[in-house]
Protein backbone atom coordinates (compact mmCIF):
# COMPACT_ATOMS: atom_id res chain seq x y z
CA UNK A 1 0.00 0.00 0.00
CA UNK A 2 1.41 3.56 -0.96
CA UNK A 3 1.41 6.45 1.41
CA UNK A 4 -1.46 7.89 -0.46
CA UNK A 5 -3.97 4.72 -0.27
CA UNK A 6 -2.58 4.58 3.28
CA UNK A 7 -3.78 8.23 4.06
CA UNK A 8 -6.93 7.61 2.32
CA UNK A 9 -7.90 5.21 4.05
CA UNK A 10 -6.93 6.95 7.42
CA UNK A 11 -9.20 9.63 6.13
CA UNK A 12 -11.98 7.42 5.62
CA UNK A 13 -11.86 5.86 9.07
CA UNK A 14 -9.68 3.02 9.36
CA UNK A 15 -7.33 4.51 11.68
CA UNK A 16 -5.69 0.82 11.48
CA UNK A 17 -3.80 2.04 8.18
CA UNK A 18 -1.80 4.19 9.75
CA UNK A 19 0.28 1.14 11.09
CA UNK A 20 1.45 1.45 7.61
CA UNK A 21 2.60 4.98 7.40
CA UNK A 22 4.55 4.57 11.18
CA UNK A 23 6.19 1.01 9.69
CA UNK A 24 6.97 2.84 6.44
CA UNK A 25 8.88 5.92 7.92
CA UNK A 26 9.82 5.01 11.78
CA UNK A 27 13.38 4.49 11.23
CA UNK A 28 13.87 7.80 8.95
CA UNK A 29 12.02 9.79 11.33
CA UNK A 30 13.77 8.31 14.63
CA UNK A 31 17.65 9.02 12.68
CA UNK A 32 15.73 12.47 12.15
CA UNK A 33 15.00 12.53 16.09
CA UNK A 34 18.29 11.15 16.84
CA UNK A 35 20.07 13.89 15.01
CA UNK A 36 18.93 16.28 16.41
CA UNK A 37 18.12 15.44 20.48
CA UNK A 38 19.80 12.79 20.83
CA UNK A 39 19.42 9.12 21.26
CA UNK A 40 17.78 9.12 24.24
CA UNK A 41 14.91 11.46 23.82
CA UNK A 42 14.70 10.44 19.95
CA UNK A 43 11.80 8.30 20.85
CA UNK A 44 9.42 10.16 22.40
CA UNK A 45 10.17 13.04 19.29
CA UNK A 46 9.89 10.59 16.96
CA UNK A 47 5.96 9.09 18.83
CA UNK A 48 5.45 13.09 19.41
CA UNK A 49 6.04 13.89 15.16
CA UNK A 50 3.84 10.63 14.54
CA UNK A 51 1.05 11.44 16.94
CA UNK A 52 1.31 15.22 15.57
CA UNK A 53 1.18 13.92 11.71
CA UNK A 54 -1.77 11.57 12.54
CA UNK A 55 -3.51 14.19 14.28
CA UNK A 56 -3.15 16.65 11.41
CA UNK A 57 -3.63 14.25 8.36
CA UNK A 58 -6.39 15.97 6.94
CA UNK A 59 -4.01 18.93 6.50
CA UNK A 60 -1.68 16.91 4.02
CA UNK A 61 -2.48 18.55 0.78
CA UNK A 62 -0.07 16.35 -1.58
CA UNK A 63 1.50 18.81 -3.14
CA UNK A 64 5.03 17.75 -1.30
CA UNK A 65 5.96 13.97 -0.86
CA UNK A 66 4.30 12.58 2.24
CA UNK A 67 7.58 11.84 3.94
CA UNK A 68 8.86 15.21 3.13
CA UNK A 69 5.44 16.69 5.65
CA UNK A 70 6.78 14.05 8.05
CA UNK A 71 10.00 15.52 8.32
CA UNK A 72 9.02 19.22 8.40
CA UNK A 73 7.02 17.93 11.09
CA UNK A 74 9.36 16.37 13.05
CA UNK A 75 12.05 18.51 12.62
CA UNK A 76 9.87 21.58 13.92
CA UNK A 77 8.92 19.34 16.50
CA UNK A 78 13.06 18.50 17.69
CA UNK A 79 13.40 22.53 16.55
CA UNK A 80 10.82 23.02 19.67
CA UNK A 81 12.63 20.54 22.10
CA UNK A 82 15.81 22.08 21.44
CA UNK A 83 14.69 25.59 22.17
CA UNK A 84 13.11 24.40 25.58
CA UNK A 85 16.19 22.54 26.25
CA UNK A 86 18.45 25.20 25.86
CA UNK A 87 16.49 28.01 27.75
CA UNK A 88 16.36 25.52 30.54
CA UNK A 89 20.41 24.97 30.71
CA UNK A 90 20.86 28.64 30.33
CA UNK A 91 18.79 29.02 33.23
CA UNK A 92 20.89 26.19 35.05
CA UNK A 93 24.17 27.52 34.01
CA UNK A 94 22.95 31.33 35.66
CA UNK A 95 22.53 29.49 38.35
CA UNK A 96 25.42 27.37 38.89
CA UNK A 97 27.80 30.58 37.67
CA UNK A 98 25.99 32.48 39.95
CA UNK A 99 26.28 30.17 42.84
CA UNK A 100 29.84 29.25 42.08
CA UNK A 101 31.24 32.75 40.75
CA UNK A 102 33.01 30.71 37.93
CA UNK A 103 32.09 28.84 34.94
CA UNK A 104 35.62 28.22 33.24
CA UNK A 105 35.67 24.28 34.09
CA UNK A 106 32.48 23.95 31.98
CA UNK A 107 35.26 24.88 28.92
CA UNK A 108 37.96 22.46 30.18
CA UNK A 109 39.81 20.96 27.15
CA UNK A 110 38.78 18.20 25.61
CA UNK A 111 40.86 14.92 24.97
CA UNK A 112 41.28 13.38 21.63
CA UNK A 113 39.05 10.62 20.81
CA UNK A 114 39.85 7.59 18.87
CA UNK A 115 36.86 5.24 19.41
CA UNK A 116 33.41 5.27 16.78
CA UNK A 117 31.75 5.64 19.77
CA UNK A 118 33.56 8.17 21.00
CA UNK A 119 33.48 9.55 17.30
CA UNK A 120 29.80 9.58 17.77
CA UNK A 121 30.13 11.42 21.09
CA UNK A 122 32.09 14.15 19.66
CA UNK A 123 29.96 14.63 16.61
CA UNK A 124 26.99 14.74 19.08
CA UNK A 125 28.97 16.81 21.43
CA UNK A 126 29.35 19.60 18.59
CA UNK A 127 26.32 19.52 16.62
CA UNK A 128 24.81 20.30 20.53
CA UNK A 129 26.41 23.51 20.21
CA UNK A 130 25.19 24.93 16.79
CA UNK A 131 22.11 27.01 16.55
CA UNK A 132 19.26 25.00 15.68
CA UNK A 133 18.85 26.03 12.13
CA UNK A 134 22.95 24.76 11.56
CA UNK A 135 21.85 21.41 13.16
CA UNK A 136 18.74 20.77 11.08
CA UNK A 137 20.61 21.08 8.14
CA UNK A 138 23.58 19.47 8.89
CA UNK A 139 20.99 16.34 9.87
CA UNK A 140 18.71 16.63 6.73
CA UNK A 141 21.71 16.54 4.71
CA UNK A 142 24.86 14.50 6.41
CA UNK A 143 22.81 11.85 8.23
CA UNK A 144 19.55 11.42 6.07
CA UNK A 145 21.08 12.24 3.07
CA UNK A 146 18.00 14.45 1.56
CA UNK A 147 19.10 16.71 -1.42
CA UNK A 148 19.32 20.13 -1.56
CA UNK A 149 15.85 20.38 -3.60
CA UNK A 150 14.45 18.12 -0.54
CA UNK A 151 15.83 20.20 2.12
CA UNK A 152 14.51 23.27 0.58
CA UNK A 153 11.04 21.58 1.00
CA UNK A 154 11.34 20.31 3.47
CA UNK A 155 12.45 23.55 5.47
CA UNK A 156 10.60 25.79 3.67
CA UNK A 157 13.14 28.09 2.27
CA UNK A 158 14.78 28.39 -0.93
CA UNK A 159 17.53 26.09 -2.51
CA UNK A 160 19.59 29.37 -2.30
CA UNK A 161 19.06 29.80 1.82
CA UNK A 162 19.82 26.07 1.56
CA UNK A 163 23.09 26.28 0.25
CA UNK A 164 24.23 28.93 2.36
CA UNK A 165 23.21 28.15 5.33
CA UNK A 166 24.82 24.50 4.70
CA UNK A 167 27.64 26.10 4.15
CA UNK A 168 27.72 28.17 7.35
CA UNK A 169 26.63 25.34 9.49
CA UNK A 170 29.73 23.02 7.79
CA UNK A 171 32.00 26.27 8.90
CA UNK A 172 30.68 26.34 12.16
CA UNK A 173 31.50 22.82 13.09
CA UNK A 174 35.00 23.05 12.43
CA UNK A 175 34.74 26.50 14.00
CA UNK A 176 33.92 24.31 17.21
CA UNK A 177 35.77 21.46 16.46
CA UNK A 178 38.89 24.17 16.37
CA UNK A 179 37.96 25.87 19.96
CA UNK A 180 37.61 22.78 21.22
CA UNK A 181 41.03 21.53 20.07
CA UNK A 182 39.28 18.57 18.30
CA UNK A 183 40.89 19.60 15.04
CA UNK A 184 43.83 22.00 14.07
Amino acid sequence: MTDGESIKKVLDGDSSAFRDILERHQDKIFRLCAGMVGDSNADDAAQESFLKAYKNLSRFNGQSQFSTWLYRIASNHCLDMIKKRRAQREESLEKMTSETGDSSWLFADKSSFTTDVEKRETVKFLLDRLSPDEKIILVLREQEGLTYDEIAETLEISLETVKIRLYRARESLVDKAKSHHLIK
